[in-house]
């Protein structure tokens, strides 16, 4: 049995008949997702469409609609090669301007829950931020010091829980174990750029003063390695 389904949209009266209603409905939602997708072409009061006489099919020609186009004046945009867009609900606040990377940049090399409900975690090779050698005491600093900058940028956190900080540093690809020794990094190094409140599983740690200007320090220093073309050693 022939099915006949008719779209009226203001202007723009669009007629699907065929046998197959399955197939009908689903050309149907085509054609929706097409209307959606330009209806800043069909509201236009410039655009107007002859309604198709004797239930001819239409369906989704797309040389039928690119004459309606043409005679529109109006353009439809190409949606084939969309690149998806930076996330723009990530403020990076000062970051961007105290490191001379745009938020483009820094968005391919740390990930940041806008909802601030995971933590921000690094997106690249740990072994980059080797600067004076290969132990986890180094990588561990030098990956806290970026974590907790962006924690504090982004999401307004001051301070963290150590649990959440081993969470983030983890989830970074560094190693974890014995987070503590960092602070005894080069002597003491560690030591001068992290306040630590509490003890344990309570302790909140948060950034001093030198830590917060080492902190977009090492942001700066490891995206400008990155972009440099680092590569790890063999």
């Amino acid at each position: 049995m022939e099915v006949t389904i008719t779209l009226d949209h203001g202007p723009l009266n669009a007629e699907f008949t065929g046998e197959e209603r399955e197939e009908l409905e689903d050309n149907l939602l085509a054609f929706v997702e097409f209307l959606e997708e330009n209806e800043d072409i069909f509201d236009s009061p410039d655009f107007s469409v002859e309604q198709v006489e004797g239930g001819e099919n239409t369906e989704l020609d797309p040389d039928y609609w690119e004459e309606q186009q043409e005679e529109s004046g109006e353009e439809i945009p190409d949606q084939s090669n969309h690149e998806p867009e930076p996330d723009l609900d990530i403020n990076y606040g000062s970051i961007p301007n105290r490191t001379d990377f745009g938020e483009e940049t820094l968005s391919q090399y740390f990930d940041i829950d806008p909802e601030g409900e995971e933590p921000p975690y690094l997106n690249f090779d740990p072994e980059v931020l080797e600067e004076s050698g290969s132990s986890r005491s180094e990588r561990q600093m030098r990956s806290s010091l970026i974590i907790l900058t962006l924690w504090r940028e982004c999401t307004g956190a001051e301070e963290v829980r150590s649990p959440d900080l081993k969470d983030a540093v983890r989830i970074s690809g560094v190693d974890d174990n014995g987070l503590f020794n960092m602070y005894q990094f080069n002597n003491g190094e560690g030591d001068r750029y992290f306040r630590r409140d509490s003890s344990g599983a309570n302790t909140d740690i948060s950034l001093t003063l030198p830590g917060k200007r080492e902190g977009y320090d090492q942001i700066q220093r490891t995206i400008e390695r990155l972009e440099g073309g680092w590569e790890a050693d063999e």
